[in-house]
């Protein structure tokens, strides 16, 4: 899984690219059909702080999805939160379902 971080003008990039890089490869490692996830990091007008995540699975169209907070932290986390649960469903449809999995 190739993971990229997008970032512009934030403090402290690199400790921010390693922590990011060691988070999200222990959250979706079990999604083992992830090609690229990207991450872009920024602040949105109002001052919060946006994380935007961008999955690409082998199979299908990129799920994308983004999280607003006053913390980068939780936004972080939030974002995370979202991209499992609709990556568990993409999982579900591609890989496990039986009714796709019928041979006949």
């Amino acid at each position: 899984m190739d993971i990229k971080i997008n970032a512009k003008g934030h403090p402290n990039q690199e400790r921010l690219f390693e922590y990011y890089k060691k988070r999200l490869t222990e959250k979706f490692k079990k999604f083992r059909f992830l090609v690229t996830v990207e991450t872009e990091i920024g602040r949105e007008q109002k001052g919060d702080a946006k994380v935007a995540l961008k999955v690409f699975p082998e199979k299908g169209n990129p799920i994308y999805v983004k999280s607003s907070n006053v913390s980068e932290h939780v936004a972080f986390q939030d974002a995370i939160r979202k991209a499992e649960r609709q990556l568990e469903r993409y999982k579900e449809i591609h890989y496990k379902s039986s009714h796709k999995n019928v041979t006949r």
